[in-house]
């Protein structure tokens, strides 16, 4: 098979410019080694010449995000090359798109609204989180921890000087944040991350892990079932287990660095790319 990797823009990668090449790279060595030819695309160097190599591929894996990025994707998927993830399912994780998806789906996430941020803050519900609402975190204040009605005043101002006009803002659930990642229907994994080693550090909100009890299987199956709603193939996201063992989503990307898992990851993504048919 000819496969294009292509890797996501810097801008759309914050703190993780390494980590999310690193995967891509670990993706093409299994492919080369299986005797695949497999070729690997920085974000800044998709060109013309790079669309008519990319559109005779059978298979472009890719982590892209913008706007223009994606429409040369969808330009490729026209002339029959499959694209993983599909660009209707990279749309589908930004913020405002997921939260709507999983509601409609039924799958357990934090009670949330959306607000506008030229007007106040709600007055209620404190501590809550305050999200950029449409598209991804690109930024360490992007998702910001309010611990009361003084601090959301505050970060509605950060917004709005930002030029962001609308946020999520969203309960916060007590409890273990775990991390998971999937690819297709065979790889499933999880961990509790270190607070202090993480993107942005805010998971050192929830404080320490307590390892509260939760069935392993209903995480596979709600985290496979949010992905399947958002018509992702490679997938990651934190939820929070709380004491009573319940499962709230709280955030899922589409094709995370897989960093604690990557060369196990890598060849799970090789085996899903080359499984694909050319249409």
């Amino acid at each position: 098979m000819k496969i294009a990797a292509i890797a996501r823009e810097e801008i759309h990668s914050p703190c993780m410019v390494g980590k999310d090449l690193a995967i891509l790279e670990c993706v093409i060595g299994e492919l080369t080694a299986a005797g695949h030819h497999a070729t690997l695309y920085k974000a800044n160097r998709l060109e013309t010449d790079t669309l008519q190599e990319c559109s005779s591929c059978d298979a472009i894996v890719h982590m892209l995000r913008g706007t223009e990025k994606l429409a040369f994707l969808e330009t490729a998927a026209k002339c029959g090359a499959t694209i993983i993830n599909s660009t209707a399912a990279v749309k589908n994780c930004s913020r405002n798109r997921f939260t709507a998806i999983l509601s409609e789906s039924g799958i357990q996430q934090p009670s949330y609204q959306v607000a506008p941020t030229k007007e106040a803050p709600p007055t209620a519900g404190y501590p809550m989180w305050i999200k950029k609402n449409k598209g991804w975190s690109m930024h360490k204040d992007d998702v910001c921890y309010a611990a009361d009605h003084t601090d959301a005043i505050a970060i509605f101002e950060q917004f709005r000087q930002r030029g962001i006009d609308e946020v999520h803002c969203c309960s916060h659930i007590e409890g273990d944040i775990i991390k998971f990642y999937g690819i297709g229907t065979d790889f499933f994994r999880w961990y509790y991350p270190n607070p202090e080693n993480t993107k942005f550090s805010l998971e050192r909100h929830n404080g320490a892990t307590s390892n509260n009890a939760f069935e392993t299987s209903r995480l596979r199956a709600e985290t496979s079932a949010a992905a399947k709603a958002l018509g992702l193939d490679i997938y990651g996201g934190d939820a929070i287990i709380t004491e009573d063992g319940e499962i709230y989503i709280i955030d899922i990307n589409d094709f995370p660095s897989f960093s604690a898992f990557r060369e196990e990851a890598a060849r799970a993504i090789a085996h899903l790319v080359t499984s694909q048919k050319r249409e």
